[in-house]
């Protein structure tokens, strides 16, 4: 497990348990396992002076890649299997949006550096950081996202249609 250090008042530890306690929600998410509190002779001095309470964050080990440089290894490496994962990762990270849609739950960070893929089968998984922004849904930052990264016509044609969520993953599958 990996940790980090945050002020508490940062961490909303309910985003974290509701996500936690979603059906096979490691198959999508990472989000922190566990907070603890910090003792303060254990941090560096520079933290210290502010009077907000420190706390160790833990959460597991995803992977190394981000999902736009695992794109850029199937591209140079597996050419003929990009298409393929492309599809696959469109499917897994619209199923991961309908978890969160139906846990009403939209005020996290959708960005390049939040979609990790796990080494061991190279599944996309959103890392959960707290956005301060406010948005609507998370279809918008994601599909924005994945505009950037996929050079597909048919798959881009379908993610910049008005498709709901599903009848997106239906078309994406029946490519």
């Amino acid at each position: 497990m990996k940790g980090f250090i945050e002020k508490k008042v940062d961490i909303n530890e309910q985003l974290h348990k509701t996500i936690r306690n979603m059906p096979y929600y490691s198959d999508f998410f990472s989000p922190i396992l566990e907070i603890v509190p910090v003792e303060l002779e254990h941090i560096d001095t520079k933290m210290t002076k502010s009077k907000d309470e420190l706390i160790l964050c833990r959460k597991r080990e995803i992977g190394k890649h981000t999902l736009s440089k695992t794109l850029e290894i199937y591209k140079t490496n597996h050419p003929k299997l990009l298409s393929r994962y492309i599809k696959k990762c469109c499917c897994d990270l619209i199923d991961a949006l309908l978890q969160l849609q139906k846990a009403n739950i939209v005020d996290i960070e959708i960005s390049d550096e939040t979609i990790q893929t796990r080494d061991i089968d190279e599944r996309p998984i959103i890392e959960i950081k707290e956005d301060s922004k406010k948005k609507e849904d998370l279809r918008d930052p994601l599909f924005k996202l994945l505009l950037t990264m996929i050079h597909e016509s048919e798959i881009r044609d379908i993610l910049q249609s008005n498709l709901s969520l599903e009848e997106t993953k239906q078309a994406i599958i029946s490519l």
